[in-house]
């Protein structure tokens, strides 16, 4: 692969164009941290249970069925995600990796009357992500220098309500208040082989708050078999992001520096400043499960995710489907295992050979186990998901050249349940 098409490219291309984008990299993917302990040794296939109180979040009809009134809680979760992209400057790779402890779900559910009430607290994603990379020899430079720092997390929270609506059929409603931060602070620096040189910095940071209901159905047409829907639509209500660039260089010449450049002689320039109240058009989400008991030990558990196709002043996103299936096995009346496998794929569209700035493209799929002890009172899980995945990728802005991109994630949890 050729990085550059021409030779006479200039340090000061490479180090102001490098390809940022205002989504952060788990944007691309709807399916980043799944919550809860039960749902998450199955990988995420509970919509067609979701008989505790991580049923709030996944189903919230399937609280009806639970036998008694639960308080259950994430108390950790590790997940680490590394993201190297192929040959980017050089023939060097280029790595962001990403760690951060999320309590990623909180949640009590209590009957009350006819039916039952809830509430949750639940991140979606967390990522907390660095990069420290140094190049050299790349094409007219000796020396390239990136450091990243990119923190971005996403919360929700609220109250859910479910109904019996006959002996077989169960309607719940959650509605979360939604809440996201992002921060990317990221530092560039490039030594020309004539010594002359030019320090870019680039500061980041968002707000959005919005509300994402989520209204569900759970059917048990037989004590074996049950079908579970949720349809899911989150609303922006508000938005602001602001953007500064700045940029310093030894180089005078207005046919070389870049415009917002701050030259070291002559008059400085203030640095660039954006701000936007743009908001994103969050796609419908549709949920069909189905879980089937061969016996009282065993069950088996199938999740369908459909997510529409949006455009918005950001990004374009396509129409995208995930599927999960999950397993349960009671070894003993104390301890359970469960397993799962499901796809995280990605919501943009897969790269043009003669378009530029493109979105990555990566599609992942997953792997869960994990471990559950019962007592009298209350249950102990520990277990893991991991994810890997590979796919293309525009890390250099402008340019038409695409790399080739590896991802992989690793999420560790253990977690309690309580009985009220």
């Amino acid at each position: 692969m050729i990085l550059f098409k021409k030779q006479e490219y200039s340090g000061v291309v490479i180090a102001t164009c490098i390809f940022f984008s205002a989504a952060s990299a788990d944007e691309f993917h709807y399916n980043n941290v799944i919550i809860g302990d039960r749902a998450g040794g199955m990988g995420g296939a509970y919509t067609a249970i979701s008989d505790d109180a991580s049923g709030l979040f996944y189903n919230p009809a399937g609280i009806v069925f639970g036998e008694e009134s639960k308080l259950s809680a994430s108390v950790n979760a590790f997940h680490t995600t590394s993201t190297t992209y192929k040959g980017v400057l050089g023939g060097g790779d280029w790595t962001r990796d990403s760690s951060a402890l999320v309590p990623n779900f909180f949640g009590v559910s209590q009957k009350m009357g006819d039916g039952y009430v809830g509430f949750s607290y639940a991140v979606t994603d967390s990522v907390i992500e660095n990069q420290d990379s140094r190049f050299t020899t790349v094409v007219n430079i000796p020396e390239f220098i990136v450091n990243v720092n990119n923190q971005d997390t996403t919360t929700l929270i609220g109250p859910s309500y479910a109904l019996a609506l006959s002996d077989t059929l169960n309607f719940g409603i959650t509605l979360y208040f939604h809440k996201r931060e992002r921060e990317l602070i990221q530092n560039q620096w490039v030594k020309r082989s004539d010594n002359s040189f030019e320090w870019s910095n680039l500061y980041y940071e968002s707000s959005e708050s919005g509300v994402n209901p989520v209204i569900g159905f759970l059917w048990s047409p037989s004590d074996n078999t049950s079908f579970g829907l949720t349809i899911r639509k989150p609303v922006i209500s508000s938005s602001s992001s602001t953007t500064q660039n700045t940029c310093i260089s030894d180089i005078n010449s207005p046919t070389t520096q870049p415009a917002q450049c701050i030259p070291i002689l002559g008059v400085p320039k203030d640095p660039q400043l954006v701000t936007s109240e743009v908001k994103r058009k969050m796609p419908t989400n549709i949920r069909l499960g189905i879980a089937y008991f061969p016996t009282n030990l065993f069950l088996v558990d199938l999740d369908l995710s459909y997510y529409e196709a949006t455009t918005d002043d950001i990004t374009d996103r396509k129409a995208t489907l995930n599927i999960a299936v999950g397993l349960e096995y009671y070894m003993t009346q104390e301890w359970v295992v469960r397993g799962g496998v499901f796809t995280n794929n990605s919501n943009t569209p897969e790269l043009s050979s003669v378009d530029t700035d493109q979105n990555d493209h990566i599609d992942l799929n997953g792997f869960s186990l994990s471990f559950t002890r019962f007592t009298k009172e209350n249950s102990f899980s520990f277990g893991f998901t991991s994810t890997s995945g590979d796919g293309e990728a525009q890390v250099i802005s402008g340019v038409t050249d695409i790399q080739q991109v590896e991802q992989s994630s690793n999420t560790f949890f253990i977690s309690n349940s309580y009985k009220l």
